[in-house]
């Protein structure tokens, strides 16, 4: 029977960390042999030599090994105050143990992750006080992220630090399941109906004591012709620099070999291709309705022609906040498509809005607040 005072974490291994390793080390282990497969047609004649071709081949082969069947974890004892990090290939191999201090508070922070070609934003989990800082676990999905924060929280009665959404944010442990109607009534803050905003966009149907709002799709934008106008330069770049002469070396390799490599090399073409176009695609589709009274939420969201229905019990709705971009630039900060409503319930999330002005998005966060106000 699991110890409801032990939390076990474990990282690694799974189908898509398989399937993303795979290629680095099928191409590492196909380098290292490449040179004793007959009929590839080598640049200059002969392949490259073995002090060569071995440790650069070894390279993708360790790279994709690690990622393959690399494993890591945290063990968090509540009842001891301990957390055990481990670490190893396949098993454990080394583990490390941290006594918790009275002032440890559980952190959700955003980090933005680079590298040489691509970068992305992850929310991490971190336990922090008057020793070394603990990573817990990592997500590029800030709401699970969120979910593991409030569950170390809630298993050590910890305050949760949030500095995932801008600024910093501090619930106590005693909070952290708090409905957001029960937070507003404490307050003693009386909430009234917000006016909408000049010049809005969004359809808005009065019912009784509810509201309809009927959200347009964002629609094309200037970054879509520069998302499109990289592609093709990408493109150009890697035909002309590298997949040209690469290709012509398999002309008189076995059809089996230069199959498999224009299978490989064709993924670099139709991945860029389908992300962009599906952010297109995605962005002249996307539109959502919402039904809102004091008991309950209704959100209707369509991405690509494909209807998704949700609804929430307003007593159980955490939170309604309108988040910022994840862009550093001043430029991607100020992008309508960039902003967007997100409501929280321990339940799930959802997010709405996209392509709306600030002013508009901060209107139905206040009529969403007004109406979870009046329920009970």
């Amino acid at each position: 029977m699991d110890d409801p005072n032990i939390l076990k974490i474990k990282h690694g291994g799974g189908f898509c960390l398989t399937l993303f390793g795979l290629p680095f080390f099928a191409a590492g282990v196909f380098a290292m042999v490449s040179p004793f497969i007959p009929g590839i047609n080598w640049e200059g004649g002969k392949p490259p030599p073995l002090y060569f071709i071995i440790p650069f081949g070894s390279i993708f082969a360790v790279v994709g090994g690690a990622i393959m069947f690399g494993r890591a974890g945290v063990e968090i004892d509540a009842r001891r105050n301990l957390v055990t990090t481990w670490w190893g290939f396949l098993l454990p191999f080394k583990y490390k143990s941290h006594s918790l201090t009275p002032d440890t508070v559980v952190s959700l922070i955003k980090v933005r992750k680079k590298s040489d070609d691509s970068s992305y934003w992850s929310y991490e989990v971190k336990l922090e006080g008057d020793f070394e800082t603990i990573d817990v676990e990592e997500n590029t999905d800030w709401f699970k992220s969120r979910q593991r924060a409030e569950q170390v929280a809630k298993l050590l009665y910890k305050p949760l630090v949030d500095r995932s959404q801008g600024g910093e944010t501090i619930t106590q442990p005693e909070d952290l399941d708090k409905p957001l109607n029960q937070k507003l009534q404490e307050s003693g803050i009386e909430l009234d109906l917000p006016a909408p905003p000049a010049n809005y966009r969004t359809k808005v149907d009065m019912k009784g004591e509810g509201v309809q709002f009927k959200i347009p799709p964002p629609g094309l934008s200037p970054l879509h012709a520069i998302q499109v106008f990289g592609l093709l330069v990408l493109y150009v770049f890697m035909w002309f620099f590298f997949f040209r002469h690469f290709f012509e070396g398999l002309d008189d390799a076995p059809m089996s070999v230069a199959l498999f490599f224009y299978a490989f090399g064709s993924i670099f073409f139709i991945l860029p291709g389908l992300g962009v176009f599906s952010s297109i695609f995605r962005d002249l589709t996307q539109s959502c309705e919402l039904e809102a009274d004091p008991s309950q939420l209704k959100i209707v969201t369509r991405k690509y022609f494909i209807g998704r229905q949700r609804k929430m019990r307003m007593s159980q709705i955490e939170d309604v906040s309108v988040n910022q971009s994840d862009e550093e630039s001043n430029f991607g900060k100020k992008l309508p498509f960039k902003r967007f409503i997100r409501v929280v319930s321990d339940e799930g999330q959802v997010t709405f809005g996209q392509g709306l002005a600030a002013e508009e998005l901060d209107w139905i966060r206040d009529v969403l607040r007004y109406l979870i106000s009046k329920g009970t």
